[in-house]
């Protein structure tokens, strides 16, 4: 009699382990990315907070549970109130522990700029205002600030040479500073 309750017992304390550990189990390492995706690349922009991302996350496709998601990344201090900003790419099948450590990691796919005829600063914005995150006016504005050109030892006249024709892999949340250097 003793042995049958001692492996009920045993046998009620597992059950019980197991169906607090699933949730758990769960939220780290059962796929949460789809087995399908439309377009594999997650842009987070510049100054999102947690909120924003778990959004952008749902709304792309990119996690079927978004309350697992919230669990994991709790659990992993992913949270934070400016994230990482960037463009991912997102493979299919991932886990949740696999995808936030892929978002702190910040591990970026770049993007090819393709500068062919482009030798006037609007053309040139133009272009790359649709391969990175700021948009054309900020580049305009900024390749024609006489302080930044005099800064990078350039005028309004010399600005067009910067912009050599060539094949150029940037960083999606690429700053228009940081274009020009």
């Amino acid at each position: 009699m003793n042995r049958v309750v001692i492996l009920i017992i045993v046998a009620l304390v597992l059950a019980g382990g197991l169906i607090v550990a699933y949730p758990k189990y769960k939220a780290f390492f059962l796929p949460n990315v789809p087995a399908q995706l439309a377009d594999p690349y997650l842009h987070i922009p510049t100054g999102s907070d947690f909120q924003q991302v778990v959004q952008l996350l749902h709304e792309g496709g990119f996690v079927q549970d978004t309350s697992t998601f919230k669990t994991a990344a709790k659990r992993m201090n992913y949270i934070k109130a400016n994230m990482r900003g960037g463009r991912f790419k997102i493979e299919e099948n991932w886990s949740n522990l696999d995808l936030i450590r892929h978002l702190r990691g910040g591990q970026q796919a770049t993007v090819k700029v393709v500068l062919t005829t482009e030798r006037l600063p609007e053309n040139v914005a133009a272009k790359v205002a649709r391969f990175i995150e700021p948009d054309s006016v900020t580049l305009l504005q900024t390749f024609t600030n006489p302080e930044i050109l005099e800064e990078f030892g350039y005028e309004a006249e010399t600005l067009m040479s910067l912009f050599i024709p060539n094949t150029y892999d940037l960083y999606w949340n690429t700053s228009p500073r940081q274009f020009m250097e």
